[in-house]
């Protein structure tokens, strides 16, 4: 065999291992995306090519989404654009992978002429040569695997194509187990909140027989917790033990069902228990020989239990109405800002004078705040629903923090309205979530705003006890009818569709004031207007007091800063990976500092220890090493240098993540140019 071959068979086989290294990995990884991705990059590697890409079908809609993709270095990415392409845009293409035939092209000049649609398309990406081959399961094609060679003509040899063929064997393995592992675990964890959930009383037992075959007990082999409570009794311990060791107020119904375990069938019956007074609904039947299924419900509040059936049901009713018209409404409210800022991006282009560009520039920035708040509300929402919603206590200087709010608001209202802060103590701190806080008293004032066209907001709060304050948020505004207010603190309720919001504001709110341990309510007039009030903990012990080494350190950054001043920039590390990100930072921050560029965490560490710089710029999320594990590291070896993490993940455990691993501050994606040069000019 000539070297060259025999060298190509050999790396052939290196990288069959390889791909075998990574399914055992695919095996054992908690993301299996990440090694199907680590394949493809493998199959990418091997041929020098442009594209390596699977394509899944989707037959209830008849389209095929580009689901995942690995590009070469100067290949633009097309995975965005890929997503539910129709079938019928390239029939011939579709028709072969259906037919479980691979589409193996030298150059495009091998395609036949009834694919000449297929042709142009090929053509437009500037492929030269190409391997498609389809992902088969039982029942045919659920979509395709392939690698596009961009730079020059490939022929596929028998090598590359049983390997090839190999490789997509494997990814078609593999996405198959993955999807059956989901489903699997979907159904486990359904079926495992239905038997501890279901309000039905759950036993299973073993029938014991004696050397006649005559049954003498039950063993208990398992009950679920409802069980407990219909009976009265604890059989958390007493499962694997005979019901005759317990002294259990069931003793009747057991000889019963001994009695009718000679035969089988479905017995059911009404049993007593005197402990709690109850009347249960029993039913058994058997599974096998010697095991007997009992299935207990409580018929004491029958009648009671059908009210709230009832209730629960018109309840449940009223809420998918209500989550109805919510989605109904939101592909307007989030078009609604989109359209302005894709519309006044474009007219930014073709603006005729710097003051025509600024006033649409002021424009889309109000419609991407806006954005920013449908979406948070919807992210709020959900962790809710989730539970996972934290609150992190801080010490906050209520007067400050209110004063904060009425300066941001009075910059942004005119003149008919005039938003002040009214009745406060001299002096208050607490103990509390300072974000919380802020987002509820804003969520009042946005209200009041949107139904107040002229006269005053006032925000205020008082001592009601030794132990609790009370915001309020008072308007001159419309008001709220009576019977509108029980509601209005529900989730997806608009008392106005021509408002903008997403109807969550106040239930979001509601529960982050009872997470805070306090009360929510409205007092309202119509036409006189409207007090939102809220109430919270009070606890003087956590008034916090400056030290004085902090005024000392304060005033020695100060003079610091003063004495460096000097013609040269101060040099900044930015850790960014992706390029369009960077760009972004650059232009904003190019005129003021030294920008040096790190792809990941762990460049950022070599670069910080061999230029020392005066700040560094700390993207979260990035490949090698993650912007927590790198501040970890450089921290270590430097105490001082300030570190601002930047990442699009913004809730609170991850700001006080990012704090814990070093950084001195936290800004959240999308960047805001004016927050980020307020953030870099108070750390440096």
């Amino acid at each position: 065999m000539p070297a060259k071959d025999l060298n190509r068979i050999t790396a052939l086989l290196h990288q069959l291992a390889d791909v075998s290294t990574i399914l055992l990995a695919f095996l054992k990884d908690k993301d299996p995306d990440k090694v199907i991705h680590e394949i493809l990059r493998s199959v990418l590697s091997q041929f020098q090519a442009g594209r390596a890409y699977i394509f899944e079908y989707d037959w209830e809609g008849k389209t095929q989404t580009n689901t995942y993709e690995v590009v070469d270095e100067g290949i633009e990415p097309a995975i965005d654009m890929l997503d539910h392409i129709p079938l019928e845009a390239n029939q011939w293409w579709t028709q072969q992978i259906l037919l479980g035939q691979e589409i193996i092209l030298n150059t495009l000049d091998d395609l036949p002429p009834q694919a000449i649609i297929d042709k142009e398309i090929l053509s437009m990406q500037d492929i030269k040569s190409l391997f498609v081959a389809p992902l088969l399961f039982k029942d045919g094609a659920w979509g395709y695997a392939g690698i596009d060679i961009v730079n020059e003509y490939h022929t596929w040899t028998p090598e590359d194509k049983e390997w090839l063929r190999a490789i997509i064997n494997i990814i078609s393995l593999c996405l198959q187990l993955q999807r059956s592992q989901q489903t699997a675990v979907a159904e486990q964890k359904y079926m495992q909140t239905l038997y501890r959930n279901m309000p039905i009383g759950y036993l299973r037992l073993k029938l014991l027989t004696d050397g006649y075959g005559k049954p003498f007990d039950f063993r208990v082999m398992d009950c679920n917790p409802v069980t407990e409570t219909l009976l009265a009794i604890q059989l958390s311990d007493a499962i694997g033990k005979n019901i005759s060791d317990y002294s259990m107020p069931i003793h009747d119904t057991v000889l019963k069902l001994l009695e009718s375990s000679l035969q089988e069938g479905v017995y059911e019956g009404e049993i007593h228990i005197e402990a709690n007074d109850k009347y249960l609904h029993y039913i058994h039947y058997y599974t096998s020989k010697n095991e007997v299924v009992a299935l207990v419900d409580d018929r004491t509040e029958s009648h009671h239990s059908r009210k709230q059936l009832i209730k629960a049901k018109e309840k449940a009713e009223t809420s998918d109405k209500l989550k109805s018209a919510f989605l109904a409404n939101m592909s307007h409210e989030i078009r609604t800002p989109l359209n302005a800022i894709v519309g006044f991006s474009d007219l930014v282009l073709e603006a005729d004078n710097r003051e025509e560009a600024k006033e649409y520039t002021k424009l889309i920035h109000q419609n991407s705040d806006l954005l920013l708040q449908l979406i948070s509300d919807i992210l709020d929402i959900s962790k809710i629903e989730a539970g996972t919603l934290e609150i992190i206590p801080t010490n906050v200087d209520v007067n400050q923090m209110c004063r904060e709010i009425i300066k941001y608001y009075n910059n942004r209202t005119g003149a008919d309205l005039e938003i002040t802060f009214e009745e406060h103590m001299e002096k208050c701190y607490i103990y509390s979530d300072k974000h919380r806080l802020t987002q509820i008293i804003n969520n009042f004032i946005n209200n009041a705003l949107k139904f107040t066209e002229s006269g005053s907001i006032k925000l205020g709060y008082r001592q009601i006890s030794p132990t609790e304050i009370r915001f309020s948020v008072t308007d001159t505004g419309c008001g709220i009818p009576l019977k509108n207010q029980k509601d209005i603190f529900n989730r997806f309720v608009k008392l106005n569709d021509f408002a903008t919001g997403t109807g969550l504001g106040l239930a979001i709110c509601k529960s982050l004031v009872q997470q805070m341990h306090g009360e929510i309510g409205v007092e309202s007039e119509v036409g006189k207007g409207s007090t939102f009030w809220f109430t919270h903990p009070y606890n003087i012990k956590y008034k916090p007091e400056k030290s004085k080494a902090s005024a000392v350190a304060l005033h020695e950054r100060a003079d610091k800063r003063e004495s460096s001043k000097t013609d040269e920039l101060p040099i900044m590390i930015v850790a960014e990976d992706v390029d369009s990100n960077y760009v972004l930072l650059q232009r904003i921050l190019k005129d003021s500092y030294i920008l040096i560029r790190a792809r990941d965490g762990k460049e950022a560490v070599h670069l910080h220890a061999r230029l020392k710089p005066d700040f560094i710029l700390m993207d979260i999320k990035m490949p090698v090493m993650d912007g927590i594990e790198a501040t970890k590291r450089i921290r270590k070896k430097d105490k001082k240098v300030p570190i601002l993490a930047v990442s699009a993940y913004a809730f609170e455990q991850d700001i006080a993540h990012a704090r814990k691993a070093g950084c001195n501050d936290y800004i959240a994606k999308p960047i805001k140019l004016h927050e980020l040069q307020e953030k870099i000019k108070a750390l440096l």
